[in-house]
């Protein structure tokens, strides 16, 4: 098997591990968050918004996809997606015992670090095709990505059987979710390993200049961030980026929100949130393969 298309899979695998927490956790946050405002410590219960704490992460997610390219030119693709999972760790993490001000820190630090990560993404998943292999591997990729959607979202569907999501319930799903999380950096961490065993061994012009990053390379890379915010193509994908924020806000936060108030489901109507992300994630994989 091509070397290139083994980078493809293995960084496939990496983002459906740590997405299979990270994408479940999203459409439940919101129930989740109300379970925890019946907890109370030191007298004082929790205030936090799930819809609050997304709405950071994705704001900071744009804005920092800006500057993001820059990030990946000092550290590589690599390394830098390791540092943009570590970011998703600590989100999941933030669940097992949510407290605001922390809460909202890692929706701050995770909005930097997806933008990170996505960049790196999209520059390793480059760098490992051609003219002849980019549709396969992106097709392949996405595949796997999505269907971190079925294994997290199938735990939720069998680890929730109560009205409310309770400490009892919380606790050991987002630990569940931190471990796997956990695993996805490991695998990027063998990614990081694969990009320098293979520095080592081929002794190409590309590679010596990437290790080799000034601050003039720095600046220009930022400048071609900004130039290409103000093409007519750019401006004119701004009518899908829109449209495609309105329909991934509806079917991972608001619709999955809403299964879980429906009164006529019954008292095990928030497992039903994990059957939505199932049948989405389901989906989404024939929709990539087609």
């Amino acid at each position: 098997m091509d070397h290139h298309f083994i980078n493809i899979i293995l960084v496939g695998l990496a983002f459906m591990i740590l997405f299979t927490a990270f994408q479940a956790t999203g459409m439940i946050a919101p129930s989740v968050l109300e379970g925890v405002k019946n907890d109370t410590v030191n007298g004082t219960s929790f205030q936090g918004s799930g819809y609050i704490s997304l709405a950071i992460v994705y704001t900071l997610f744009t804005i920092a996809n800006i500057f993001a390219p820059v990030v990946v030119s000092i550290c590589g693709s690599s390394i830098s997606m390791f540092i943009g999972g570590i970011t998703c760790f600590l989100y999941v993490l933030s669940f097992i015992s949510p407290m605001v001000w922390s809460y909202y820190l890692v929706s701050i630090l995770f909005g930097i670090g997806a933008a990170i990560l996505w960049t790196a993404q999209g520059v390793y998943l480059s760098r490992n095709s051609n003219e002849m292999t980019i549709s396969r591997n992106t097709g392949v990729f996405w595949a796997m990505y999505q269907s971190s959607l079925i294994p997290g979202n199938l735990y939720v569907y069998l680890s929730i059987d109560t009205e409310m999501i309770t400490r009892s319930v919380r606790y050991p799903l987002f630990t569940v979710f931190s471990i796997v999380s956990a695993l996805g950096i490991a695998c990027f961490g063998l990614v990081i390993w694969r990009t320098f065993s293979e520095r080592r061994r081929v002794n190409s012009e590309l590679l010596k200049n990437e290790e080799k990053i000034s601050c003039v390379d720095i600046v220009e890379t930022l400048k071609i961030a900004l130039r290409l915010l103000k093409t007519r193509n750019m401006l004119l994908l701004l009518i899908p980026f829109g449209y495609t924020g309105f329909a991934l806000t509806f079917f991972q936060t608001v619709y999955p929100t809403c299964i879980g108030h429906l009164i006529k489901y019954g008292d095990k109507r928030k497992r039903l949130i994990g059957l939505h992300g199932i049948l989405v994630g389901v989906a989404e994989i024939f929709g990539k393969l087609h």
